[in-house]
């Protein structure tokens, strides 16, 4: 791959950040003691992933703040970005029973201690600690085919978390690479780690994908591309390079690993794409608890309520904007018979987050005619759907009208 060439097109200056040769990271992860249980084995076996991912950063901010999702020991790549970025932020988002909120390598030689910000979760089904517009740039290295559940909640927190034009690196391995291929043809699995692992499902490769995939996640959660290639990163590539030649083949995007940016983009997230999803994710969930409602009230006059609302879902409920998230409340008949769809929407009183809740103090006005009625409590996404399209998790409270 002709690096400075594919850098020149889409407008990004080849960096001249330091970046630490083999030697030179062998030597740093031995003196901060990170070596141990394979941890130089591994740092030596990803170097050059690591080198192929620091040339395409983009070097306008000396001063970043990262967030390195899945970065933990031997924090090799961790070590290289800080080389690289000597005055950056380095933000570790690890999945670990161990909540440490921060990560200290000592220097055996100098006594010198790196500390890193650590915070421990699901990146693809808890909400991320973190606060919108808050990164400059955010890796994914490496993660994205042991996911189990949602890729595009990850591209979407990811989205959240990182600042206007913020950049979003991912790299996988590439499942039409010449040796992915080959293999199949010799009747061998494509999958680079497709073995059962003892660290459970997260610890093998549940999903490869190739170089369009990762991009259509990427557009379909406001992402536009400014990078997609592919690298050779281990020994012996390509052998199977004359037979691929036979076949529709472009070499940029036939080597082992996937790397993508992403630019952040000021636009509402799209469908989940179509190839990698045979169902729409439960983004659209809710609980609703009435705790406190009027059961009588004057004719004319507001009915008043106490409501709890909980996030079941995988997106934000916006309180504003076009495309908010509001409580709906349909008005129906004592028979159940609907009345009026849209009789009333509240507005939240804060973006409300997956897997948080708020209480809301609601006050419901404009039934003029005295009888008994129903009061249907249902989540809006407006402009997308009514959440119990999917789902019939409305609340119905019966109250009479004088």
């Amino acid at each position: 791959m002709d690096l400075k060439k594919v850098l020149g097109f889409i407008g990004i200056k080849e960096n001249s950040i330091n970046v630490l040769g083999p030697t030179e990271l062998e030597n740093i992860i031995i003196d901060y003691g990170c070596s141990e249980g394979g941890g130089l084995n591994y740092a030596k076996n990803h170097h050059m992933r690591y080198c192929e991912t620091l040339k395409i950063i983009k070097n306008e901010n000396k001063k970043p703040r990262i967030l390195e999702l899945g970065g933990s020991y031997p924090f090799a790549f961790t070590l290289m970005l800080n080389a690289a970025f000597p005055d950056s932020e380095i933000v570790l988002g690890q999945y670990s029973d161990i909540d440490a909120s921060c990560v200290s390598l000592i220097s055996t030689s100098t006594g010198k201690t790196i500390q890193f910000e650590s915070q421990s979760f699901n990146i693809e089904s808890d909400h991320w600690p973190f606060s919108d517009n808050s990164f400059d740039i955010v890796f994914c290295m490496e993660i994205l085919e042991h996911l189990l559940l949602d890729p595009c909640f990850v591209f979407r927190e990811a989205h959240r978390v990182l600042k206007a034009n913020g950049q979003l690196i991912v790299t996988t391995p590439n499942i039409a690479c010449c040796d992915a291929i080959f293999n199949l043809i010799n009747f061998k699995t494509p999958y680079i780690g497709g073995h059962y692992s003892q660290y459970g499902p997260y610890g093998r490769h549940n999903r490869e994908y190739v170089p369009a995939e990762v991009e259509k996640i990427g557009q379909s959660c406001s992402f536009s591309t400014a990078l997609l290639t592919t690298v050779d990163v281990h020994e012996g590539a390509n052998y199977a390079e004359t037979l691929m030649k036979q076949f529709p083949y472009n070499a940029e995007l036939r080597k082992h690993n996937i790397i993508y940016m992403g630019i952040k983009e000021n636009r509402a997230f799209s469908q989940y794409p179509r190839e990698l999803f045979d169902y729409e994710p439960d983004l659209h969930l809710a609980k609703i608890e009435v705790k406190e409602i009027s059961s009588d009230a004057a004719h004319g006059e507001p009915v008043f309520g106490i409501i709890e609302l909980s996030n079941l879902g995988h997106y934000t409920w916006e309180a504003s904007g076009r495309e908010a998230t509001r409580l709906g409340v349909q008005l129906l008949d004592k028979h159940w018979k609907l009345i009026e769809r849209d009789f009333r929407r509240i507005d939240l009183i804060k973006p409300l987050h997956p897997g948080e809740s708020t209480e809301m103090k609601v006050s419901i006005s404009g039934i003029r005619d005295p009888g008994e009625y129903i009061l249907r409590f249902d989540m809006v996404h407006e402009n997308v759907c009514w959440f119990s399209y999917g789902n019939p998790n409305y609340v119905d409270k019966r109250i009479k009208v004088n």
